[in-house]
């Protein structure tokens, strides 16, 4: 357990700052940027989503799966990997080019072609570098891994910054950054794993990988739907202004965003390498607890200070944000909490059913979107996010017990949709600030004193002091 915690800590603070940079830079793009310039650069971060996942068909995510089996030629597995995401991506990046004036024409990006080309060229950039920084993990280097997320991170912001403040550039300056920064990256942890990397190619390697993340990829695409589909359907059907103000929710909430990172570069290798402890299903449900105690806090924090948020980190002009910071809080905890109730599908490798819960959940996400979305406008998005992530959670739980019988409590959901529902509320109806925060200080003065009696009891004690 402990040893679970410092690596979140370690390897997840690191990851997350590139998330928290991009927070702090938003009041500099809206200041510079129109709502509906913000907004295609959010249909492009939407592009590159899905053509990242498409382009190296999740491979990293089997080659992660046998990295601690027994009789595994590491050398060979690392290799195969590697060549076969170069491929890839590289391969997608060819045709994606070739066609890049269809591509433009139909998401209404004609006006910034040039910006969709670079967004196409750090896709082979992306995938190397998520690669790498995966196997730094799973080498067990986090100061070569914090090394090499600070400086790429600081190349990434000072360029940013000096191209959009200096040179004017706009889109294409802060893509351009984001591309070299991943460049840096990949090589920086390429050198970091040059010993794994050799002129070897392993066929049976590749299927057994491939038949671990194919499965997994609908499921990907899956959770892209969830993600993005809307800001492109908002973007299509509403107008980039529109999508502008829905972005800058989305950035802000981005904070989940923060621990999903932080927690899924961590929680692969210790389920894989822990699973067959005893006493690891109580591991797993004391951290379960914690974490959703912990995303409860964070939204009733989020949504009671959103209007503030908004206004320190944006212009006014986007204050209807706000109205669905909110509204997002309640699907982005339900995907957080999406690897515990997965522990059993990972473990037995019947990763089939992620596809399952996931497909099922984008689904039901597509038809409300396409079916309301252009009627109801923005609202729909992030109310049909929350049921696909309902949809979700519930089914993968469903086949999951069938292998670890976890028995998460249900009625907690139950509990969070209706803090959130009061949270809404409360925040588009006139109350008062000063009423809204001295509400904030009762509730999170209250948890406070809870957590601290709970952290004081034998059991928690003796569970967070095991190695």
């Amino acid at each position: 357990m402990r040893k679970f915690l410092s690596q979140f800590v370690i390897y997840g603070c690191a990851s997350m700052l590139s998330k928290i940079a991009a927070i702090f830079l938003m009041p500099l793009y809206t200041s510079i940027l129109t709502t509906g310039e913000y907004g295609a650069m959010a249909m492009l971060a939407s592009c590159s989503g899905v053509l990242g996942i498409v382009a190296n068909f999740n491979i990293h995510s089997g080659i992660a799966r046998d990295y601690y089996e027994e009789g595994v030629d590491r050398k060979k597995l690392i290799s195969t990997g590697f060549f076969s995401i170069v491929l890839c991506s590289l391969m997608m990046f060819l045709v994606m080019f070739m066609t890049r004036r269809t591509w433009t024409g139909m998401l209404g990006l004609q006006s910034f072609e040039r910006a969709f080309v670079i967004m196409l060229a750090n896709i082979p950039a992306f995938s190397l570098q998520s690669y790498f920084s995966i196997l730094t993990r799973f080498k067990n280097k986090p100061i070569l891994f914090v090394i090499g997320t600070v400086t790429a991170l600081i190349l990434q912001i000072s360029l940013s910054i000096y191209l959009v403040l200096v040179r004017d550039a706009g889109i294409e300056g802060i893509l351009f950054a984001e591309c070299l920064a991943n460049i840096y990256s990949a090589v920086f942890f390429f050198i970091v794993n040059r010993e794994f990397i050799g002129f070897t190619f392993d066929n049976i390697l590749i299927k057994r990988a491939l038949a671990f993340a194919i499965p997994t990829l609908p499921a990907t695409l899956a959770w892209w739907i969830d993600a993005s589909l809307g800001q492109m359907l908002v973007g299509k059907y509403v107008s980039y202004d529109v999508l502008g103000v829905y972005s800058i929710s989305l950035s802000i909430t981005s904070v989940f965003s923060l621990i999903t990172i932080a927690f899924n570069n961590v929680w692969g290798p210790y389920l894989y390498e822990n699973y067959k402890k005893e006493g690891f299903a109580a591991e797993v449900k004391m951290l379960y607890g914690l974490f959703f105690a912990f995303l409860m806090v964070v939204s009733i924090n989020l949504s009671l200070l959103s209007h503030e948020i908004v206004l320190i980190l944006a212009q006014p002009t986007y204050l209807d944000a706000v109205k669905y910071i909110t509204l997002l809080c309640l699907p982005l905890s339900l995907y957080m909490l999406l690897p515990f109730v997965t522990s059993g599908i990972q473990i037995s490798r019947k990763t089939k059913y992620l596809s399952y819960a996931n497909c099922a959940g984008s689904l039901v996400n597509l038809i409300i979107l396409v079916t309301l979305l252009p009627r109801f406008g923005v609202i729909v998005a992030p109310l049909s996010l929350t049921v696909s992530r309902l949809v979700n959670y519930f089914i993968s739980k469903y086949y999951s017990d069938k292998v670890m019988k976890l028995r998460f409590n249900d009625s907690w959901i139950l509990l969070f949709a209706v803090i959130i529902a009061v949270c809404y509320v409360i925040n588009i109806t006139d109350v008062s600030r000063y009423i809204v925060w001295a509400t904030l200080f009762v509730i999170d003065a209250t948890i406070a004193v809870y957590f601290i009696k709970q952290i004081k009891s034998k059991n928690l004690v003796k569970l967070l002091r095991k190695e």
